[in-house]
């Protein structure tokens, strides 16, 4: 992955604009969200979240409102947020407003094509299938759907929309995918690959970070975690021009 970390009197989000970084750590950000909103919309154009429509999320451990705030304390598989939507966010922002001991979020980029040109060459073409109900069944699904009907909406409503599983910006090809959600063929084989070790970034949190990162070409995840305090803000985003 290419990282940029910046302090927050230099911040600068144009490098994740342009592609040419995958993710910025912003050091020392006010813990403020007209400062993070304002900082974010000069870029790009800040949208609701599903399935609140909520603009900042909260995510903590231990939550005092399971209906507004995400869980923040169990393990949250590989994923792309909102990878079902008609029109993807672009990019996620996660704040750090506290925390204490290590409850790391693990980012790797989708940028693999390079590494199975027999594969790609065979399913160049395909779309990307998300298996909805696999998606919102999971346990590790951060959002607790209120009845069964609610998950049904959701799913029909979500069902049918389709992207292409391989895809291109300024820094070349890469997937569409991640194996929480997404339904393809030899998915062990490109799990191995694109989730090796090697590959992955694990961000040790600090307070007062911000990390931007680009949520198309990349996935994240959490592992279950002890800590007391860990309570973040999630912020997401569209292209200006998409």
């Amino acid at each position: 992955m290419k990282i940029s970390e910046q302090e927050w009197q230099d911040r600068d989000l144009l490098p994740l604009v342009k592609n040419k970084v995958d993710l910025i750590v912003i050091n020392n950000t006010p813990t403020c969200q007209v400062e993070i909103h304002s900082l974010i919309s000069k870029y790009y154009e800040i949208c609701p979240q599903d399935p609140m429509n909520q603009i900042f999320v909260s995510i903590k451990n231990n939550p005092s409102n399971d209906v507004e705030d995400l869980r923040s304390d169990s393990e949250l598989a590989w994923h792309i947020d909102g990878i079902y939507k008609k029109k993807p966010y672009n990019v996620t922002g996660l704040y750090c407003i506290d925390i204490d001991g290590r409850a790391d979020t693990m980012f790797v980029d989708n940028r693999i094509v390079d590494k199975i040109p027999e594969y790609y060459e065979q399913h160049k073409d395909d779309l990307a299938v998300i298996d909805m109900k696999r998606l919102t069944d999971d346990e590790k699904y951060p959002y607790k759907f209120k009845s069964e009907r609610e998950k049904k909406i959701f799913r029909r409503f979500h069902g049918s929309v389709k992207h292409k599983l391989f895809q291109e910006d300024a820094r070349g090809k890469y997937m569409y995918y991640s194996n929480s959600s997404s339904s393809l063929e030899n998915s062990s084989m490109i799990d191995n690959i694109l989730y090796s070790p090697d590959r992955v970034y694990s961000h040790q949190w600090k307070k007062r970070q911000l990390v931007m990162c680009n949520n198309i070409t990349t996935n994240h995840k959490r592992n279950a975690n002890t800590s007391k305090s860990r309570h973040m803000w999630k912020v997401c985003a569209w292209n200006l021009n998409s």
